[in-house]
């Protein structure tokens, strides 16, 4: 729990090993928490075996909260800000790789304090290393920068820049499925859970942030791994919160799922033999994702995405 029990709002940096991307983001966030006129907290929670970002947090700002929390897996980190946030009234959660905008939190705040929904979700902004780099990977038809209009209702959301009310998890009893912790998706689960509880997720595209996309992450492996844990782990969180059961939901994304791999599959050749290579980077996208969905359908655990060195 925090030394300030009583705050309002607190915003959580779940981070492992990223020094550099937490010394641009991390000051940031701590500028526009003072100047906010809400009662904001700032939580930096270290996934890391040893409490390898304390040295940094602690020379940054008395005013920012320091957890070490060495349980493996980005979900035990996530769980450790939720209850240290037991007090509050809502919980922001930001990656140690993004970059908040200006008026970010703020936005954040208001948007939820108007509507009282069970989270909003803010937009965010992609850069890359070269103007190379971004036309390659958003022809996969990933990295594409997220905006809806303000207000719009979402299914799910990603944890990447979140608010959640704490009241609300509270009294459904909701928190990251820790299983998922190496794995990826838990944010994924954790909000199709909160619309399967009756909550309400909001789009506020005005909260935005920014997040730098290394080179190492434009690249076909890693952009094919991608798309297959991402549809793993859409399908894993239908499946849990289905309310016509886990095996009839399997059924039908089977069911779904061939067809499309098919279709995708005929369209991908035909767009190489065109030489369309957008058409078909986008069509091979789709018959990976799918594919993931095909595994987690069969029993899969899904694809390990968070390596953990000694």
């Amino acid at each position: 729990m925090l030394r300030s029990q009583n705050c309002e709002i607190v915003v959580a940096v779940t981070t492992f090993r990223r020094a550099r991307q937490l010394a641009e983001g991390l000051p940031r966030i701590v500028e526009q928490a003072s100047a906010s006129a809400h009662d904001v907290a700032v939580v930096v929670v270290d996934n890391d075996n040893e409490p390898s970002a304390r040295a940094f947090v602690t020379e940054l700002s008395t005013d920012v909260h320091y957890i070490h929390e060495p349980r493996p897996g980005v979900s035990a980190a996530r769980n450790a800000a939720l209850d240290a946030a037991s007090e509050a009234r809502a919980l922001i959660y930001v990656d140690d790789d993004t970059v908040p905008g200006p008026g970010w939190l703020d936005a954040m705040i208001d948007a939820w304090a108007r509507d009282r929904p069970a989270a909003v979700s803010g937009s965010t902004v992609f850069t890359f290393d070269s103007d190379a780099d971004a036309r390659y990977a958003r022809g996969w038809g990933e990295f594409e920068p997220s905006r809806r209009p303000t207000g719009a209702s979402c299914d799910s959301a990603a944890s990447r820049n979140l608010l959640l009310d704490v009241g609300f998890l509270r009294a459904h009893d909701l928190r990251f499925d820790e299983h998922l912790g190496l794995i990826g998706g838990e944010d994924t689960l954790l909000t199709r859970q909160v619309t399967a509880a009756g909550g309400s997720i909001l789009w506020c595209d005005e909260a935005c942030v920014t997040e730098a996309v290394p080179a190492s992450r434009v690249t076909r492996p890693w952009l094919l791994r991608r798309a297959f844990r991402s549809g793993g782990s859409w399908a894993y969180a239908v499946i849990r919160t289905a309310k016509s059961g886990p095996r009839r939901t399997r059924a039908q994304l089977l069911r779904r799922a061939v067809p499309i791999m098919v279709v995708r599959s005929t369209a991908a050749a035909l767009a190489v033999a065109m030489q369309r290579r957008v058409a078909a980077r986008r069509a091979w996208r789709d018959v990976v994702s799918q594919a993931g969905v095909l595994a987690i359908c069969l029993g899969a655990r899904g694809m390990r995405e968070y390596g953990r060195g000694r």
